[in-house]
Order: C-alpha cells, then sequence, then structure tokens
C-alpha cells in the first residue's frame, strides 16, 4: 500500500527547468550528480511479507469483496425482510459485498483509514478515522451520507435529515488518548475484567515472528515439493485445488514428517502448550506419520475425502518491489467454491506503497462544547456520564451491570 518515482521526477525536473531559464543573466551553476536508486525484492514468498511488513512509512489499499449464490439463500425470510432486501437492491438468490480499506500509517505515531463498502444498491464510504498528536479523530459526516442514503431507499430521508439537523457544525468529532483509555477501563470493568486476567506471560516478539516467518517457509517448502502448486512468477503465488490438493498433501506430509521436531518448536514459540488443551506433540501424534505406511494410509483417507469434496481454488499471492524508499509491498488472498447447492467466491488484494506519509489532523471538527450541549438533550452531561454507564457508577438511571444483573463490587 506507496508512491509514484513519476511525481518526483516531474518535480525535480520542473525545478531544474526554472533554476535554468531563472538565471538567464548568470552562469548557470553545474548540476548535482545522479543519484542512483537501488532496486530491491524479495527472495521467497515469505521475505515478500517479511520485508513488507519491515516498511514503517506507506499509503495502503485493501479491496475485500465477497460473493454468495444459492437457490435458497432467503428460504426462510418474512414477507417485510423480502421487501427489505428488494428495496436494497438485494436478490434473493444472490449476495455481493464490496469492503474497501485504505489510508496511510506514519509508524506508530499516526495513522488514517478510510472505510468504503457497496452492497446492493447502496455505496459510499461509512467513515473515516485519522490518529495523530494522542488524538483519534472520526468522520461523521461520511456516515451521515450513508444513513441519509439509506434513509431516501425507504421514503424517510426528510424525516431523518430534520434530526441530523442537530449535530453540531463540523465534519469529524476528536476523542482524546486520555478519554480513550477510561472508556476502555470503564468497559473492562463492566465486562469484570481485572489486571489480573491479563497477567500474560511476556512474549518475545522477535522470537514469535521468526517462528511464524520459518512456519511459512515449511508451506511454501511444501508447495515446492507439489505439482502445479507453486509459482514464483510476477511475485510469488501458492494455489491449492482439486486438481492439485493431493499432491501438495503428500509433499506437506513428507516435510511434517522430516522437520517434526522444529515445526512443533515453532508452534509452542507462537501459542505455547499453555493455550492448549492438548500438548502440540500429542497433537502431532494423533497424525499417524511416523512411518511410510501411517504415511500412505493417511493419504488414502485424504484421496477418499477429496471425492466428496465441492469445487475449490484457494490461491495466496504476494510481492515485494520497486526502488529503495518507495517499494511496493502486495498480498492476495482468493477462496472459489462451488457445489450444487451453492457458488461462493471470497477475494483480498491488499498493497502498500512505501512513501514519507504526512499526516495532519484535520481542520472540520466539531467544537467540544457543541458535542456536550447535544449529548445534554439525551441526558448525559459529561465524558464522565458515558463511562459510569459501562462501569457501574452512574447516577441517573441507566447501568449495563443492572440490566446484566451483574455484582460490580466482585472485583
Amino acid at each position: 500500500m506507496r508512491f509514484r518515482k513519476f511525481t518526483a521526477v516531474s518535480l525535480a525536473a520542473a525545478m531544474t527547468a526554472a533554476a535554468i531559464t531563472g538565471c538567464g543573466n548568470r552562469e548557470q551553476e553545474k548540476p548535482e550528480a545522479k543519484t542512483e536508486s537501488r532496486e530491491v525484492s524479495a527472495q521467497s514468498f515469505s521475505d515478500a511479507l517479511k520485508k513488507s511488513s519491515n516498511i514503517s512509512s506507506y499509503d495502503y489499499t485493501a479491496d475485500i469483496s465477497f460473493s454468495i449464490k444459492a437457490d435458497d439463500l432467503f428460504t426462510y425470510t418474512t414477507e417485510e425482510t423480502e421487501q427489505i432486501l428488494d428495496t436494497l437492491g438485494i436478490a434473493s438468490d444472490k449476495v455481493d459485498l464490496k469492503l474497501t480499506v485504505n489510508g496511510s500509517v506514519k509508524g506508530t505515531d499516526a495513522q488514517t483509514i478510510t472505510l468504503g463498502f457497496e452492497v446492493g444498491n447502496l455505496s459510499g464510504d461509512l467513515t473515516e478515522i485519522v490518529y495523530v498528536d494522542d488524538t483519534l479523530y472520526v468522520n461523521v459526516a461520511k456516515t451521515v451520507d450513508v444513513i441519509e442514503q439509506v434513509a431516501d431507499k425507504f421514503g424517510m430521508k426528510d424525516t431523518v435529515s430534520t434530526y441530523l439537523t442537530l449535530l453540531p457544525e463540523g465534519d469529524y468529532i476528536s476523542v482524546s488518548k486520555d478519554t480513550l483509555t477510561q472508556f476502555g477501563e470503564a468497559f473492562l470493568k463492566s465486562a469484570q475484567i481485572t489486571a489480573e486476567d491479563f497477567n500474560i506471560p511476556k512474549t518475545d516478539t522477535e522470537a514469535v515472528e521468526k517462528a511464524v516467518y520459518y512456519l511459512m517457509d515449511e508451506v511454501e517448502k511444501a508447495a515446492k515439493k507439489a505439482q502445479d502448486v507453486y509459482s514464483s512468477k510476477n511475485g510469488y503465488s501458492i494455489s491449492i485445488n482439486n486438481s492439485n490438493m493431493l499432491s501438495f498433501m503428500t509433499a506437506a506430509i513428507t516435510v511434517l514428517a522430516e522437520d517434526r521436531d522444529e515445526i512443533i518448536k515453532n508452534i509452542k514459540t507462537i501459542v505455547g502448550d499453555e493455550t492448549m488443551d492438548i500438548s502440540i506433540e500429542d497433537a502431532f501424534d494423533k497424525i499417524k506419520i511416523s512411518t511410510e505406511e501411517d504415511r500412505e494410509k493417511l493419504l488414502e483417507d485424504i484421496k477418499t475425502a477429496k471425492e466428496e469434496m465441492p469445487e475449490f481454488d484457494f490461491t495466496l499471492t504476494t510481492d515485494y518491489s520497486g526502488e529503495e524508499g518507495s517499494a511496493v509491498g502486495s498480498f492476495g488472498c482468493s477462496m472459489k467454491a462451488k457445489d450444487s447447492d451453492a457458488d461462493i467466491t471470497m477475494s483480498v488484494d491488499a498493497k502498500i506503497k512505501e512513501k514519507d506519509v504526512k499526516i495532519s489532523a484535520p481542520e472540520s471538527v466539531m467544537a467540544q462544547e457543541d458535542i456536550e450541549a447535544l449529548l445534554s438533550l439525551i441526558g448525559i452531561d459529561s465524558t464522565g456520564d458515558i463511562t459510569d454507564m459501562f462501569g457501574g457508577t452512574d447516577n441517573y438511571g441507566y447501568n449495563f451491570n443492572d440490566d446484566l444483573n451483574v455484582d460490580d463490587t466482585a472485583a
């Protein structure tokens, strides 16, 4: 999810031209020597993901789609529900949903995210979120546009718009980091979760990361051993379907048998035995692959199961390339499954583009006093009132813990 060399080259050319034409009466200065840019690339599937994840300042995009088609998709819906679906342009036998996520990241200090959607005859941006200077900004104006769009489909736009006029002037609401912390702590208190519940052993992040990439390398190793599963053309891809599944499973069983101890060690690094009802060693022992006879029997079982499986195709892709400072990393995942009852397609296409990101606070922000005035209309006089609703100490008659019959003194 990074930015184009063309812009930088064009800017450099324009600056050079301006310098030359603007200094016609002076001796032209010697241009600086060109700096050679260094090409970057990945050496494997996991290497592409690793190098992409190490980029700290970037723009990103992600397109997520889901489609399902089935004759009896809404068999048990009521007449009212069918009318709602028809109004929203959703067919009775098919649903297509598209989500978009895009934004920018500047290390851990700042980031933006815009959430978009398309389903039936509805589409738009649900909201935009900006986090910068220890403050979270949420774009309410985009959410209002979606609400009005839905209201218009049901002939209620004028009524809804009347209520929306009560919103303060401005596109964003702002919430400080301290307020977010208060909300979080209040919610945990409401859920009867204490600090002791988070007494989880510290994890060696670097060791976990190495373990994850090791396991990914093992998957890639199996994919390379199989027929028509692995490709390194135009990036790296692993594709498994009905035709090559048996070949891949044969290769995977071989890799599991060869590298059993190291695989177990790395799984333990990631999840640990204490989080499982059965030890990882015992779990592996239940997969009988220690002898050639065991492996052949397992493959026969897989072959039998394969005959009853629907048509399917599962593909993972990744790439990392470009120039140092403006590299592009990508990741894709797609799945197709089809049988006599349903046809399902899912896909995720994500891309990051390395660049020096600049993120600033939005200008059109609702004034805090206007927000408080609006909240007072529904009996909320301060931010503290909201946290009290979760924390169990509110004084105006509503309390989540009361509804749940929770003794909030137990913690």
